[in-house]
């Protein structure tokens, strides 16, 4: 069983920084966000040489990332085959679909996913953690709910981080950084007296997390490491504890959730680690490949632009380079100067660096359609091209779907564990504003589905419908007033008047 006094968190903490300094998991994520900055030339010992960038990295994540969430996506609740006689799973299931689809709004998980999605393409993991938020009002006589906040992967020590699996660790800590005097307040908020809250001293612990501006602190701001334990007790429940180095600033808590309230995705999978590998990883010797090769062409242009001259010392005697420049010679000129050609650039080395960028993007699934460089006149190519490009996103999708999951499941426990019977609930449908409640107390007792519904992006449907109106306009199918009905919007300038006026006209614009 493990100790949970604030010196043996702070024993496995440290273990699980010696963990990741194994994998070099630090200096990778630090190095990760360095090359997708843009600073790809830190650390090289490369003097009076251009430095040039040509960010292939940043194109190829933020293609990725955009193409993972253009899907839309969405959580059906559904009653299960384990209901009792008195539990409307149908209608509570509508209800908690409505709800979860409102929490998701107030809480910007979208935006959340996008920014988290960017972080597991560098660090190689995605990882949100939800909490119960008792400072949040909401305007009825039930205070508090539902936040969450992303954690960097730097920032997350698991138990045991051989396994995957986060609901099987023996204990997660999350390791926070927040103000001195805020840690203080609620040490003394939680039970603790003012001599005990003053031993929470400052300190500079920022050398372990990531990116380079997350060592940079304001002058004179007190800030203090706190770590955040989570684990579970004899009967599956979710207890937390949050200590600083010396301080207790929140004992043991029951949280009364079945799951550790932490959702998390790898980029790609690493076996037997819960740490998984970034975009970056594969991409970084070809990028440092492409911004050298280019600095050594711009060298020896900068070099050898301009022809090198020649001359008689004896005849010559203040020579100059300058542009419309003046040598003056004593006697006969000819010979006195002469222009050596400078060598040029092998063209294989710009052929070599075209197809290191062509196929750098081929094997990350990068192609011309996928980042809209192609004309779409033909739309089935492009859309059979561009879904082509998708397939090595599939498992990232796959694993991302998992995670929207797994955070609909955290929702409904924080639904069942902390919202009271009576709480109104206010969702639109259909245009029309509902204010409903439901007995919460029952939805422990019964199982209930979850399900991750994706549809396709707008772009794909959109070019799908306008090759099947083509379609059918031409087979005759249709009429041209209903397929002027159908254009998706914003195709057509002043679609409806056209409508208009082939109807005035008797479809005569149809023929």
């Amino acid at each position: 069983m493990f100790s949970n006094s604030p010196n043996d968190i702070y024993t496995q903490y440290e273990r699980g920084v010696a963990f990741k300094n194994n994998i070099n998991l630090y200096k990778t994520v630090n190095e990760a966000h360095r090359l997708f900055n843009g600073d790809q030339w830190a650390g090289l010992n490369v003097k009076n040489m251009p430095k040039p960038v040509f960010n292939l990295i940043k194109r190829v994540i933020q293609y990725k990332v955009s193409a993972l969430k253009s899907n839309p996506t969405s959580i059906t609740v559904s009653s299960g085959s384990l209901v009792k006689d008195d539990f409307n799973g149908d209608q509570i299931g509508i209800v908690l679909t409505k709800l979860i689809e409102t929490i998701w709004e107030r809480l910007k998980i979208d935006k959340k996913n996008q920014s988290g999605l960017r972080d597991a393409a560098l660090s190689g993991d995605y990882i949100l953690y939800f909490y119960w938020d008792s400072n949040i009002k909401t305007g009825q006589e039930y205070i508090g709910d539902i936040n969450c906040e992303a954690v960097d992967n730097v920032n997350f020590f698991p138990g045991n981080p051989n396994v995957a699996d986060i609901q099987r660790q023996p204990y997660i800590i999350i390791k926070v950084r927040e103000l001195t005097s805020n840690l203080k307040k609620e040490a003394i908020k939680n039970g603790c007296t003012r001599e005990e809250a003053e031993l929470i001293l400052p300190d500079s612990d920022d050398f372990y997390s990531a990116g380079d501006m997350s060592k940079i602190e304001l002058e004179g701001l007190d800030k203090t490491t706190a770590l955040i334990k989570f684990y579970k007790n004899e009967d599956g429940t979710v207890l937390f504890k949050k200590v600083t180095k010396n301080v207790v600033i929140k004992d043991e808590t029951n949280t009364r959730l079945t799951l550790y309230p932490i959702a998390f995705m790898n980029w790609e999978e690493r076996k037997n680690c819960v740490h998984g590998l970034s975009e970056v990883y594969g991409l970084k010797p070809n990028q440092l490949f492409i911004n050298k090769a280019f600095a050594q062409a711009m060298l020896n242009s900068m070099l050898f632009s301009f022809p090198k001259m020649i001359y008689d010392n004896s005849r010559v005697k203040k020579p100059t380079n300058t542009i419309g420049g003046v040598i003056s010679v004593n006697g006969n000129t000819e010979g006195a100067v002469k222009y050596l050609n400078p060598p040029s650039v092998s063209s294989d080395l710009f052929r070599l660096i075209d197809l290191t960028i062509s196929y750098t993007k081929e094997m990350m699934g990068v192609n011309d359609a996928s980042l809209g460089n192609v004309s779409t006149n033909n739309t089935s190519a492009f859309i059979a091209v561009r879904e082509a490009s998708n397939v090595p996103l599939d498992s990232i999708r796959l694993r991302f779907y998992q995670m929207i999951e797994d955070m609909g499941r955290i929702i409904m426990d924080f639904i069942s564990s902390y919202y009271k019977t009576g709480r109104l609930i206010s969702y639109d449908d259909n245009g029309k504003k509902v204010i409903t409640t439901i007995d919460f107390s029952k939805l422990k007792d019964n199982v209930l589905n979850l399900r991750v519904d994706a549809g396709p992006s707008s772009q794909f449907s959109e070019l799908t419908s306008i090759e099947t109106l083509d379609k059918l306009l031409m087979a005759e199918k249709i009429s041209f007033t209903q397929y002027l009905e159908r254009i998706p919007d914003g195709y057509l300038p002043s679609k409806e008047k056209l409508i208009e006026e082939n109807k005035i006209n008797g479809g005569i614009l149809n023929e």
